[in-house]
């Protein structure tokens, strides 16, 4: 159980805690999730022609099922993000001074952008073995 001291310290430290307190502060803050898009919903890539070709080719001949059918959307956006993704990270490594960068600078672009690509191949995954249980 905690101690009513560390309790009262926690407290304590909270209200030094509660975030930007400046509009600057503030305007900085919001736009921590857009630093590079990647996780901001609303600039998600937008569907392309040939999305609706592996989406047919994924249900085949039977697209009646709506198991089916929600698995291969699910698999076709997760493809889409994940191409995103590595299209963001390439245009960020190039972006890259090539004289004046540090290898850290390199690794800190490319670790920017792993978590996503691994959620994408992780749903891509995910929805791939969903679909091939469904037939």
């Amino acid at each position: 159980m905690t101690s009513q001291r560390k309790i009262e310290a926690n407290r304590r430290n909270a209200k030094r805690s509660t975030g930007p307190k400046t509009a600057l502060g503030k305007k900085r803050s919001r736009a921590n999730a857009l630093k590079h898009g990647l996780a901001a919903a609303a600039l998600r890539p937008v569907e392309k022609p040939d999305d609706k070709e592996l989406y047919e080719s994924l249900l085949g001949p039977d697209q009646s099922s709506p198991v089916k059918r929600e698995q291969a959307l699910a698999i076709v956006e997760a493809t889409r993000d994940l191409e995103y993704v590595r299209s963001i990270r390439t245009k960020l490594v190039q972006s890259l001074d090539n004289i004046h960068f540090k290898c850290g600078d390199l690794l800190d672009v490319v670790m920017s952008t792993e978590r996503y690509e691994r959620r994408a191949l992780a749903r891509r995954r995910k929805a791939a073995k969903r679909l091939s249980n469904e037939t």
